[in-house]
C-alpha cells in the first residue's frame, strides 16, 4: 500500500454562487489543499471581458460575500488559491477555476 501526499496548495474545486440578490452573491468553492485564502477575479462577460490573472479581490475567505454587482451584467469569476510566499502565488493562471453569474436569469426564478 502506498500513499500520496497531495500538494498542500491545490487548486480550488466545486464552485458555487448562492443568495444572489441583484447586487451581491455569496461565493464558495471546495479547498482541495491547505489554503486559507484565496484570490478572486470577477470578469464582467456581458461586456466581452476575459479572464487577466489579476486578481479583483485578494487574500479572501470561504465563503466570500461578493458586492457592488448589476442586475444588466453577466459575470464570471475565477478563484486561485493563495499560495504565498514571500508574496508571489505558486499557481497560476492555469489552475484558476471559474463559474458563470447569470443574474439576471437567477432573479427571474
Amino acid at each position: 500500500m502506498s500513499f500520496t501526499e497531495l500538494p498542500s496548495c491545490s487548486q480550488p474545486g466545486v464552485l458555487t454562487a448562492t443568495n444572489i440578490d441583484g447586487f451581491s452573491a455569496d461565493l464558495g468553492w471546495t479547498e482541495n489543499g491547505t489554503a486559507t485564502a484565496w484570490n478572486i477575479e470577477l470578469v464582467d462577460i456581458t461586456g466581452g471581458g476575459s479572464v487577466t490573472g489579476t486578481a479583483t479581490s485578494s487574500g479572501v475567505s470561504n465563503p466570500f460575500n461578493l458586492i457592488g454587482l448589476d442586475t444588466t451584467t453577466n459575470y464570471e469569476y475565477y478563484v486561485q488559491a493563495d499560495c504565498g510566499m514571500d508574496g508571489r502565488l505558486l499557481h497560476g493562471l492555469d489552475h484558476l477555476h471559474s463559474l458563470q453569474l447569470w443574474l439576471a436569469q437567477h432573479l427571474l426564478h
